[in-house]
């Protein structure tokens, strides 16, 4: 399936293009005895570390960073119920209920006619959107069509998702031809306009301060859907395990350092 069209990131105001940040995601690790919930967990890009950051006896889903990066909010035992959210203090360590956060307004749209999602570049000199089955890129200080590339590699309706920092990349998402649950991700090199698979996953986003992509991986282990974080370098093609075992590691989010 398309990547979330709702999610808790849509509903507070966030930075997304973190130069300096880290990844906040949900992650149950299935143990023999007893049971075990979704909790909130941080994987730092710089140093590879993976540490825990709640323990309540609570599912926690759908985390997204306020601004600051100090607030998490997520949502409960309903991941599907937005009014009844939570937040969490990275300096506190306090949990408490945050009830509905408010939809901040769109951000700013490619003022391209058909547009039907768009991203800009970091610097915001360049626009990428989709109309039709084409990647159509927009010059901001010309106003005007920079580039039109079609979608080859497949023939189901493309989504941009976002520029790589360095602005070499476009990330490009559509539906999974295998599983309908997932996403086929592809890159777009802005340069020479060539395409680059990717994998198949959800929650696909630019790791903090690289020029790489970050996914939640699904695969059935032991009879139970379980996925796995998995980042992607599109200059060498090299997929990298982040998380391991008997773990789900779900909706990854960018979080930006204290």
């Amino acid at each position: 399936m398309m990547d979330r069209l709702v999610s808790v990131c849509a509903l507070v105001l966030w930075t997304s293009v973190a130069v300096d940040g880290q990844v906040v995601y949900s992650r149950r690790a299935y143990t023999e005895r007893g049971g075990s919930r979704h909790q909130l967990w941080i994987w730092n890009p710089e140093d590879g570390s993976i540490k825990p950051l709640t323990h309540s006896q609570r599912n926690h889903f759908d985390p997204a960073c306020e601004r600051r990066g100090v607030i998490i909010f997520h949502a409960g035992e309903d991941p599907y119920d937005q009014r009844q959210m939570w937040s969490f203090n990275r300096t506190t360590k306090v949990e408490r209920p945050a009830g509905a956060q408010p939809k901040p307004p769109d951000g700013r749209r490619v003022p391209l006619v058909g547009c039907e999602s768009s991203a800009w570049s970091s610097d915001e000199t360049r626009g990428a959107c989709v109309v039709g089955q084409n990647i159509v890129f927009y010059n901001a200080s010309q106003g005007a069509i920079a580039a039109r590339v079609p979608f080859e590699p497949r023939p189901t309706p493309p989504e941009v998702l976002g520029w790589s920092p360095d602005g070499k990349w476009l990330l490009v998402s559509t539906m999974g031809a295998k599983d309908h649950r997932t996403s086929d991700y592809f890159l777009l090199n802005t340069e020479d306009h060539t395409w680059v698979a990717a994998g198949s996953g959800n929650d696909a986003l630019w790791v903090p301060g690289r020029n790489e992509i970050l996914y939640s991986a699904p695969r059935e282990l032991s009879g139970r859907r379980l996925a796995q974080l998995v980042t992607f370098d599109p200059s060498t093609g090299k997929r990298t395990q982040v998380t391991r075992g008997k773990t789900d590691n779900i909706q990854p989010t960018v979080c930006v350092n204290r």
